[in-house]
C-alpha cells in the first residue's frame, strides 16, 4: 500500500507542475481523464504484483509449515512400529517340491543251489513329495543368526528306527492316503564376530560347511550335526585361504547298544564320533575365472558301518563283517574350476577320496567258515577297494525367470572307499560306477522345472555266504541299475 500512495503522488506531483495545467479549460479536461485512465492501470499493475508476491511468501510458509508437519508424523510413527520387535530382521523361506521317479534295473538275484539263480528284470514308478519351511533370524547387526527348517521325509529308517534316513526328505505316496511325518531338518546358531573378519563359530544341526564336499562323501540332503569353526583370511583380496576343524556326533552311548547300527568292535560306553579337519582356498582370477582347491580329513571314532540297511556298498560289509577298525580315516581332495564362456557361467569339477583304514585284504583277516574250513564270503576283487574319484561339468546357472543349467558326473566308488551312511544313496554307494547327468530350467524366478538321470553299475560282481541255507546268495548289487526323476520346485 505504501509503494501504491507514492507512485500516485509522484503522478499527480508531476501533472500538476507539467505546464499543460494552463491550457485551455476543455484541454485541462481532456488531461484528467488520461490522468485517470493511467493511475487506473498503475493501480492494476500495483495490485498484481503485491498479489504475486503475498502468493510467493505464503508458498515459502506453506511449505515450511508441511516439512515441520511430516516430521512430527514420522517421528510419532517411529514410536508405533507396524510390526512386534521380535520379528526384525526375521526371514522365513522354504521350498515345495513333486517328483516322479522312474527305476529300471536289470540283473540276477536268488539263491546258487537246489533253487538257482533267478533273472530279475524289474521297474517301479514312485511319485513322491519334498516339502521344506524355515526361518532364520539375526542379532546384532548380523554377527548373531539362528536357523530353524522342518522338513518331510520318510522314516522310520534302517539308520534310526525312531526317526528318519538321513540321506533323504523325500516323502512317497503311500500307504493309503496316511498322514506324512515332519521332522527337524535344521536347528542351528551360527556367530560370525565383526571384532575377528573371517571367523565363524556354529553349533546345532547345521547346513553342511565342508567346502570339499561331493556328493559321494555327502549325500545332498545331509545336515551334520555337531560343531565347527572355520576361519578364512580376509588378507589376500581375491585370494581367500582358509580352514575348517568340526566335530561330529553320529551316536551316543543311549543308543549304540540297542540301534541297529552297531559291532562288537568298537567301544560302546564313548560316543561315536566323526571329527573333520579341512583346508584350502578360494581364488578370484579375474575375467570370470574362479578357482577352488582344498581338502578335508574325516576321522572316525568308535562307529562301524556294519548293519545299515544295504549289501555291497558299505566297506567290509561286502563280506557282511562291517569295519574291522572303527577308527576310519578319510582323505578327501576336490578342486573346481570355473570361467564364463558364450556368456554362461561353466565349471568342472573334480574329487578324490582315499580311506586309509581299509583292512580287507586277506582271508585270514576274514575269518573261516566253520563248516568247510575255508572263508566262502571272501572275494580277492575286493582287496585295496579303498579309492573313489568323481568327474564333472556344469554349465548355466538358475537365479531368475529364463535361466538354465545342465550338467554332467561320472563316478567309480570302491566298495571300502567310503562308508554308504553319508553317501548318495540314488546311485547306490560304493561298489558301484556309472553316470549321473540333467538340467534344469527357470519357468519363472520361483519355479522350476529339473531332471535327473543316474546310469550306474557295479564294479565287482559278489555273491556273500547264506549259513542258514549253506548255500550262495546273490548279492542286488549285481543289479545294473537306472533311475529317472522329473521334478517340479515351488521356492518361496
Amino acid at each position: 500500500m505504501r509503494l501504491r500512495n507514492l507512485l500516485v503522488i509522484i503522478l499527480v506531483l508531476g501533472v500538476l507542475s507539467a505546464p499543460k495545467l494552463f491550457a485551455a479549460d476543455d484541454d485541462k479536461a481532456a488531461d484528467l481523464a488520461e490522468m485517470k485512465k493511467i493511475i487506473k492501470q498503475l493501480n492494476a499493475r500495483i495490485e498484481k504484483l503485491e498479489s504475486e508476491k503475498i502468493d510467493t511468501e505464503l508458498g515459502a510458509m506453506h511449505k515450511k509449515e508441511l516439512a515441520r508437519l511430516m516430521k512430527e508424523i514420522l517421528a510419532d510413527a517411529n514410536t508405533h512400529p507396524t510390526t512386534p520387535k521380535w520379528m526384525e530382521n526375521l526371514t522365513f523361506f522354504g521350498d515345495f517340491r513333486l517328483r516322479y521317479q522312474h527305476d529300471l534295473y536289470n540283473g540276477r538275484s536268488g539263491l546258487l543251489g537246489a533253487t538257482g539263480y533267478a533273472n530279475r528284470r524289474k521297474s517301479q514308478n514312485l511319485f513322491r513329495f519334498r516339502l521344506r519351511f524355515g526361518f532364520i533370524k539375526t542379532w546384532w547387526d548380523k554377527q548373531l543368526e539362528v536357523g530353524f527348517r522342518l522338513a518331510s521325509g520318510n522314516g522310520p529308517s534302517t539308520y534310526d528306527p525312531n526317526g528318519a534316513t538321513p540321506l533323504s526328505t523325500n516323502q512317497t505316496m503311500t500307504n493309503m492316503f496316511s498322514k506324512k511325518p515332519i521332522w527337524i531338518d535344521l536347528a542351528y546358531a551360527r556367530y560370525k564376530p565383526k571384532w575377528a573378519p573371517g571367523l565363524v563359530l556354529a553349533g546345532g544341526k547345521m547346513p553342511n560347511p565342508i567346502k570339499s564336499r561331493t556328493w559321494m562323501t555327502w549325500a545332498v540332503d545331509i545336515n551334520p550335526e555337531g560343531f565347527v569353526a572355520q576361519y578364512v583370511a580376509p588378507y589376500w583380496g581375491n585370494f581367500k585361504p582358509y580352514v575348517t576343524t568340526g566335530l561330529w556326533f553320529l551316536e551316543n552311548t543311549a543308543n549304540m547298544g540297542t540301534n541297529v547300527i552297531t559291532s562288537n568292535t568298537k567301544d560302546t560306553s564313548r560316543n561315536a564320533t566323526m571329527v573333520s579337519i579341512g583346508s584350502g582356498f578360494d581364488w578370484e582370477l579375474g575375467n570370470n575365472m574362479s578357482w577352488y582347491l582344498g581338502g578335508t580329513m574325516y576321522m572316525y571314532h568308535d562307529y562301524n558301518c556294519q548293519g545299515i540297511g544295504y549289501t555291497g556298498i558299505d566297506g567290509s560289509w561286502v563280506n557282511n563283517s562291517g569295519w574291522a577298525d572303527s577308527d576310519m580315516q578319510l582323505l578327501e581332495l576336490t578342486s573346481r574350476f570355473g570361467w564364463e564362456m558364450l556368456d554362461m557361467p561353466w565349471e568342472v569339477v573334480a574329487s578324490w577320496t582315499h580311506n586309509f583304514t581299509d583292512t580287507y585284504s586277506s582271508e585270514t583277516a576274514q575269518g573261516l567258515n566253520a563248516t568247510s574250513g575255508t572263508n566262502l564270503s571272501y572275494n580277492p576283487e575286493f582287496d585295496n577297494a579303498s579309492d573313489a574319484f568323481l568327474v564333472g561339468i556344469k554349465v548355466g546357472e538358475n537365479k531368475k525367470k529364463g535361466d538354465w543349467s545342465a550338467f554332467y558326473n561320472y563316478a567309480y566308488i570302491e566298495a571300502n572307499a567310503v562308508p554308504a551312511a553319508l553317501t548318495e544313496s540314488t546311485f547306490e554307494g560304493p561298489n558301484r560306477q556309472g553316470h549321473m547327468f540333467g538340467g534344469a530350467y527357470n519357468i519363472d524366478d520361483f519355479l522350476s522345472v529339473s531332471s535327473t538321470i543316474f546310469i550306474t553299475e557295479p564294479i565287482h560282481a559278489f555273491n556273500t555266504w547264506n549259513s542258514g541255507s549253506q548255500a550262495w546268495q546273490a548279492n542286488s548289487s549285481r543289479d545294473g541299475h537306472v533311475t529317472i526323476q522329473l521334478n517340479l520346485v515351488w521356492k518361496f
